[in-house]
């Protein structure tokens, strides 16, 4: 490989990602919702979607996030009235969490939204170059998640050699 090909890649993530803040895309709120709490709902949306239980470990995992800091941003969506918690009937300490109608309406619309700027992105790269960037986006993201499989996996086995 090309030398110094990592630095430019590096670079060219940097410079969307500073772009996507100035756009306000990674950083703004959505009706007062920071973005991390449309994470959070969507996480919420696309677990009852697949007919799955989520609870607030489940999220704290998947946003890698700390279980107290998820509790305060479930509490103020809760406040908010987005989303609500469900109490396990056999044991009252499971908490499972849930998206209200007003949630569920609240994700649509940051979907939608997030729907049409992308689309606008896309209509700008035109046909061939969209195309292009999806599949090479799914291949990275195929990418990263086998890295992050082996690296899983070596210090599972560092684990078991101690």
């Amino acid at each position: 490989m090309e030398e110094g090909k990592g630095f430019k890649f590096y670079e060219t993530l940097q410079r969307i990602k500073k772009a996507a803040v100035r756009l306000h895309i990674m950083s703004e709120s959505m009706d007062g919702v920071p973005r991390p709490g449309i994470m959070a709902l969507r996480r919420i949306k696309k677990a009852q979607s697949l007919g799955e239980k989520i609870k607030i470990s489940d999220l704290s995992m998947f946003m890698n996030v700390s279980k107290p800091a998820i509790t305060f941003m479930i509490t103020d969506l809760e406040k908010r009235g987005l989303v609500e918690r469900i109490y396990d009937k056999q044991d009252r300490r499971r908490i499972f969490l849930s998206l209200t109608e007003k949630g569920e309406e609240f994700v649509e619309k940051s979907e939608e939204e997030a729907n049409n700027f992308f689309a606008q992105v896309l209509e700008k790269l035109g046909e061939h170059d969209s195309d292009e960037l999806i599949r090479i986006f799914e291949k990275l993201g195929d990418i990263l998640e086998n890295i992050c499989d082996e690296k899983k996996s070596e210090q599972n086995s560092r684990k078991d050699d101690n």
